[in-house]
């Protein structure tokens, strides 16, 4: 569901959803990005940049879910914009 709300950019009820679904995730680092991402675009730099922070820790320590470097590198994009 928080992908729904993201793709209508309603970002605060995405938020809501990925947070709900932490617990439940295999990986868990899309969801902290998810999260992190959301509140880049609702401009709560704090938030976005925590979340950001978390999901790169995420991501080094799940390393067989990432085959491609796209989410990693847009999240280190973002954190440098921070």
């Amino acid at each position: 569901m928080g992908n729904v709300f993201y793709g209508r950019k309603n970002y605060k009820r995405a938020i809501s959803f990925y947070r709900k679904s932490f617990k439940y995730a295999e990986n868990k680092s899309v969801i902290l990005a998810n999260i992190a991402l959301a509140y880049d675009h609702i401009k709560n730099k704090g938030r976005a940049r925590w979340y950001s922070q978390k999901a790169l820790a995420a991501i080094n320590r799940e390393k067989s879910f990432y085959k491609d470097k796209r989410l990693k590198n847009e999240l280190i994009a973002m954190l440098k914009g921070v």
